[in-house]
């Protein structure tokens, strides 16, 4: 292994020799299932995928639950002034309906 000048400025590989020689195993191998083992294997090809699903939802969950407490008391707060307003607009819409009636008698 012919060394670059970045290896051979770094302390820990100061007293490695310029030229070295690093053994390399490669080998391959195949095998054969039957289909009943198949399926178990299959299942664990895509548990990494399941548990990113699973590991968002849950995150997703517990934000929402942790913004609750801040998001909720907002959101009614809202929903009581659009209904304090429809209740006087329904008010206001009766009152005229009345006014109508009573003019044409």
């Amino acid at each position: 292994m012919e060394g670059s000048s970045f290896v051979w400025c770094c302390r820990l590989l100061h007293n490695v020799p310029k030229r070295v020689l690093l053994p390399v195993i490669w080998f391959e191998q195949r095998a054969s299932i039957t289909p009943e083992l198949s399926v178990p294997l299959q299942l664990l090809l895509r548990l990494p995928l399941l548990l990113r699903l699973s590991s968002g939802l849950l995150l997703a969950t517990g934000l929402v639950l942790a913004l609750s407490p801040v998001l909720f008391p907002l959101f009614s707060r809202c929903r009581r002034l659009h209904a304090a307003d429809a209740e006087q607009d329904i008010k206001a819409d009766t009152a005229l309906e009345l006014e109508d009636d009573s003019a044409r008698w």
